[in-house]
């Protein structure tokens, strides 16, 4: 279900949008008009990890993180981990024989971008297709 939700199932679109709705800033429902916000300033991931860390060394706690079909909330950086929010599937880990263990959440969760995503065997983070510093853009409006 994408850019939707009901009373009882909620996706990742409608999770940023709720969120956003509650300080008066109303998103479009659709993630590929979220990722084309103005004045928001928009950055592509690079294919390299070390320079997505860059990318979001330069981020505030509120700007959106998208993957294809999927949209987060950037938390910020704790350790030497970076922390979304979002609604979501699930996630896997990868086990010290490095076989993979997968969580089926559905649900809205905090984890770290290292984290492998449920469908494949690249983390989060390396999944991330652009960055939008949507928090700048409110500030000019």
């Amino acid at each position: 279900m994408a850019g939707g939700g009901s009373d009882y199932n909620r996706d990742c679109l409608r999770f940023i949008m709720d969120i956003f709705k509650c300080f008066g800033v109303y998103l479009p429902r659709d993630t590929k008009y979220q990722g084309n916000m103005n004045p928001a300033e928009k950055i592509s991931f690079p294919q390299q990890t070390e320079d997505r860390k860059i990318i979001l060394d330069g981020l505030k706690t509120g700007d959106l993180l998208f993957m294809k079909g999927h949209v987060m909330m950037y938390l910020g950086k704790f350790g030497n981990e970076y922390y979304v929010i979002h609604q979501g599937t699930g996630f896997k880990q990868k086990k010290p024989n490095g076989d993979f263990e997968g969580f089926d959440i559905h649900g809205t969760f905090i984890m770290p971008l290292s984290v492998y995503t449920l469908n494949s065997s690249t983390t989060y983070l390396d999944s991330l297709s652009l960055a939008v510093k949507i928090t700048q853009g409110l500030n000019k409006i």
